[in-house]
């Protein structure tokens, strides 16, 4: 189950955000029987997430909290200003952008880190797959 709360005042296709996290799920063999919650919040409300669990007072496009519970396989929060802004610079649509960033976090509740340049790569390489194969 994938459960979304919009926390904005934007509008958001949420099959986009729901597809990318199914996508993710089935590209590396996880049942879609987990459950996840997807916040898409302000970059206030990103800011002081970031700042209490990464001790980073900034704002940051999204950030993923793994639960490790039976089905229960996290927290997903996206910054739909950031998300808009990063979309922006690359020229893609923000829902395009609210995917990417889903495919991202999703990959983080899996375990996938880009911490190092081994991880990064992996991690790259199964987000441009995933993305590819939705749009």
């Amino acid at each position: 189950m994938i459960d979304i709360s919009n926390l904005t005042e934007y509008q958001i296709d949420e099959g986009h955000i729901k597809r990318a996290i199914l996508a993710s799920l089935e590209h590396v063999g996880v049942p879609e029987a987990c459950e996840i919650s997807v916040a898409i919040v302000s970059p206030a409300e990103i800011q002081a997430l970031n700042k209490k669990y990464r001790g980073k007072d900034s704002v940051t496009d999204c950030l993923s909290f793994p639960m490790g519970e039976d089905n229960l396989l996290g927290d997903i929060v996206i910054c739909y200003e950031q998300a808009e802004k990063q979309a922006a610079e690359i020229g893609q649509s923000v829902e395009k952008e609210l995917a990417f960033l889903s495919i991202h976090s999703t990959l983080h509740l899996l375990g996938f880190d880009h911490a190092d340049k081994h991880g990064e790569e992996e991690m790259l390489q199964k987000q441009r797959t995933i993305f590819a194969n939705l749009f």
